[in-house]
């Protein structure tokens, strides 16, 4: 809500301008040209600010700032100068500062500042900014500062400049240019950043971080290499690096490797992955004798 309040009202403090509220319709039942400022229409509307708009399906061409639009629907093209504040926005937008909408954003959005939604992104979405999503993020999402759901999980392509950040999980391929993070969810797929993977629910698949891949609460398992730390708050299962130590409060391969009287038995499954590090082989707070 606080990402995309800020957007609004970046999109909000320009320069105001008077409002025409006449506009002149060359249509048929709706269907048509609209000059002005036009709650309803379907064809191609071309307005200077839009205010109390309800609903407009084809192209819409707005050259300044929004005003009051709790209730609008954008359906088709979407072209602006400065950006849109609306209750849904469907279809291609580009816009110059932002694109916000109170219920949800979907298909192609490129814009300035940033792109938020109260509820739902989805689609393909690219902001030199922010891109928040309150509850979901879905489809190939690249916000060059930083990639956001406060309250939801985020799917498929999730690129930050700086951090990509899902409060529940994080599917996909995940990249946050300092942090990939997920708050209490589970991180699956190709995880990358270029110092912290953090996952507090799990990380699965191929993850790697610069400095350390960490889950406080769950495992990590796959591909787990990290520059200085990989800890896991249960159990690392896989093929698992650290640059300084490897680090689990569960079963870890390093103790039956450290363990004299385990260094092999044909019977028992002892290696079913591998811990490496370039300091301590690993540490466990479980036994080896787990592993007879």
């Amino acid at each position: 809500m606080k990402i995309k309040n800020m957007i609004t009202s970046s999109i909000l403090l320009m320069f105001t301008f008077p409002l025409a509220a006449q506009h002149l319709d060359l249509a048929v039942n709706g269907y048509g040209l609209s000059l002005g400022n036009s709650s309803k229409i379907t064809g191609v509307r071309i307005n200077w600010s839009d205010d109390r708009v309800e609903k407009v399906t084809g192209l819409n061409m707005t050259m300044w700032r929004p005003t009051r639009n709790p209730n609008a629907e954008f359906k088709g093209m979407y072209l602006g100068l400065v950006g849109t504040d609306a209750k849904s926005v469907q279809g291609i937008s580009l816009t110059g500062v932002g694109i916000a909408a109170a219920h949800s954003i979907s298909g192609v959005h490129i814009t300035g500042l940033g792109l938020a939604s109260d509820k739902r992104i989805s689609g393909t979405n690219f902001a030199l900014g922010i891109i928040s999503g309150d509850e979901a993020v879905t489809g190939i999402n690249v916000g060059s500062l930083a990639l956001l759901s406060k309250n939801g999980s985020m799917r498929w392509i999730n690129i930050g400049g700086l951090a990509c950040v899902a409060n529940e999980n994080l599917t996909g391929l995940n990249l946050g240019g300092l942090a990939t993070v997920t708050g209490r969810g589970t991180m699956r797929g190709l995880n990358l950043s270029s110092m912290a993977v953090v996952g507090n629910g799990g990380v699965r698949g191929i993850n790697l971080a610069g400095l350390a891949l960490v889950s406080a609460g769950g495992e990590i398992s796959g591909i787990n290499l990290s520059g200085i730390a990989t800890v896991a708050g249960t159990r690392l299962f896989g093929l698992n690096f650290g640059g300084v130590a490897t680090v689990s409060n569960g079963i870890n391969a390093a103790s039956a490797l450290a363990c004299n009287d385990l260094l092999y038995r044909p019977s028992a499954q002892v290696f079913p992955f591998l811990s490496l590090s370039g300091g301590p082989l690993g540490l466990t707070d479980r036994p080896a004798s787990v592993w007879s």
